[in-house]
């Protein structure tokens, strides 16, 4: 068996299904393509497990026999056979996979209230930051985990509706090509060697929060604060604290799942707020931006003590 969690058989072009679980997300792929196989392994073999799980998420990828500009094209497809709602050439295939994986988590695992948010914890304190594309969640999240915040995730803030826990779907971080150049600034030893191409984004890297720092992934936990991120630029960075009505509406404009959960994802999302600090965050410059959500955890931890 080698560093990565393949062996020789691994690669002998007949379909492989390797088992995993990220996490709390469990995901099998099923595939005879070995450059996908090892370049998955090599974000995700430490989540490597022997069998899979009876709720397992099942992605199957194969080389179709269309081919476009001389090129092969791919094909995932999930539970109930969606064929061709992943169509992709190989260049795109890993990043087309992993937002493949986001699609079935979304659709299928619905023990959890989920939310589009990016997830750390700073000092024992976890913030959620739900936000759309480009609203620089992403980004932050990766900052705040070179600070050495612990990570949940940067796509999922994965809920329990009983214990108002969050739990870690630690996916590797999906880094656009704007951001990339950001983050080897920051922290000149992040290094970015692979690229791959994801239509909705164009070119992107994948951070191994595992690269950053040995055992980086939080522990289930509770809420603590919610953050909406706005990107604004190379500019200052700002807070605007936001009322418990307010974090209920805008929690549920990020809830993906909403609907399974009806009355209970209602008292979900107001007992968070009952319990959380929210706030606005207009996202600026990526160093004092950080400085700034390490600056509201600190004191929230010393007005704690003091009381």
């Amino acid at each position: 068996m080698s560093p990565l969690g393949f062996s020789g058989a691994d690669f002998d072009g007949n379909r492989q299904s390797l088992h995993f679980r990220i996490g709390v997300v469990p995901v099998t792929l099923e595939t005879a393509i070995r450059k996908l196989q090892q370049e998955y392994l090599s974000f995700y073999a430490r989540y490597r497990v022997d069998s899979p799980e009876n709720d397992t998420l099942v992605l199957r990828i194969k080389k179709t026999p269309l081919w476009q500009l001389g090129r092969p094209r791919y094909e995932i497809t999930g539970k109930d056979n969606d064929a061709g709602l992943f169509p992709a050439r190989e260049r795109e295939l890993l990043a087309h996979l992993e937002w493949a994986i986001n699609w079935q988590i979304a659709l299928y695992f619905k023990k959890y209230l989920q939310i589009h948010a990016s997830a750390v914890q700073v000092n024992g304190k976890t913030i959620l930051f739900p936000g759309s594309p480009g609203s620089g969640k992403t980004t932050l999240c990766a900052g705040l985990v070179i600070k050495r915040a612990r990570y949940f995730s940067d796509e999922f803030a994965l809920l329990n509706p009983t214990t108002l826990q969050a739990y870690p779907y630690p996916k590797a971080l999906c880094i656009k090509e704007a951001s990339i150049k950001v983050l080897e600034e920051f922290c000149p030893h992040v290094k970015f060697d692979r690229r791959w191409i994801k239509k909705t984004k164009g070119v992107v890297a994948f951070l191994d929060p595992w690269e950053i720092y040995d055992n980086p992934i939080a522990q289930p936990a509770q809420v603590d604060f919610v953050i909406f991120p706005t990107y604004s630029g190379n500019t200052a960075p700002e807070l605007s604290p936001l009322s418990k009505a307010e974090m209920v509406f805008n929690l549920n404009k990020h809830a993906l799942n909403f609907l399974d959960f009806r009355e209970q994802g209602i008292d979900t999302l107001a007992d968070i707020a009952s319990s959380a600090s929210g706030f606005r965050l207009q996202v600026g410059n990526l160093e004092h931006t950080c400085e700034l959500i390490l600056k509201l955890v600190g004191n929230d931890i010393q007005k704690t003590s003091a009381t």
